[in-house]
């Protein structure tokens, strides 16, 4: 960027020096002096200055939009990875609830599988002292 404005300060710089030698040379070939041909020789100098200054302005202009253009897309790559992150991370998040989800549905068979358990114990510890009751009353009324 400070390169482009050089070049436009040298190249205005330039424009106004061949401005003022194009005078100069014009000016002396009207009166007909013979410093015209070193006029006109400075002139064909400044012109190819210019000439140069010109086309470095246009290769620097060219550069930056091809940065500009390279930026650009950069930054819609940067977008399109940053959109495919967002969706794998929400893919993630669902996963991780299916899996929680999974986990509690796992614990309340567990849960399950325990209280039933229990209380066939309970219901077999229940039938045996019945039929110890039951036998017991069976025997002593005979």
């Amino acid at each position: 960027m400070a390169s482009q404005a050089a070049n436009t300060d040298s190249y205005e710089t330039l424009s106004k020096k061949y401005q003022a030698a194009y005078h100069e040379y014009l000016k002396k070939t009207y009166e007909g002096s013979t410093e015209a041909s070193g006029a006109r020789q400075k002139l064909t100098e400044l012109n190819s200055q210019l000439t140069q200054s010109s086309s470095n302005a246009t290769q620097s202009a060219q550069n930056m939009v091809e940065t500009a253009k390279n930026v650009e897309r950069k930054t819609l790559q940067i977008y399109e990875k940053a959109k495919l992150l967002d969706l794998q991370k929400d893919l993630i998040e669902k996963k991780n609830d299916e899996l929680h989800s999974k986990r509690r549905q796992i614990e309340m068979g567990i849960q399950k599988n325990r209280y039933r358990r229990n209380l066939i114990y309970f219901l077999l510890l229940l039938n045996v002292v019945l039929l110890v009751v039951f036998y017991y009353l069976y025997t002593k009324g005979v």
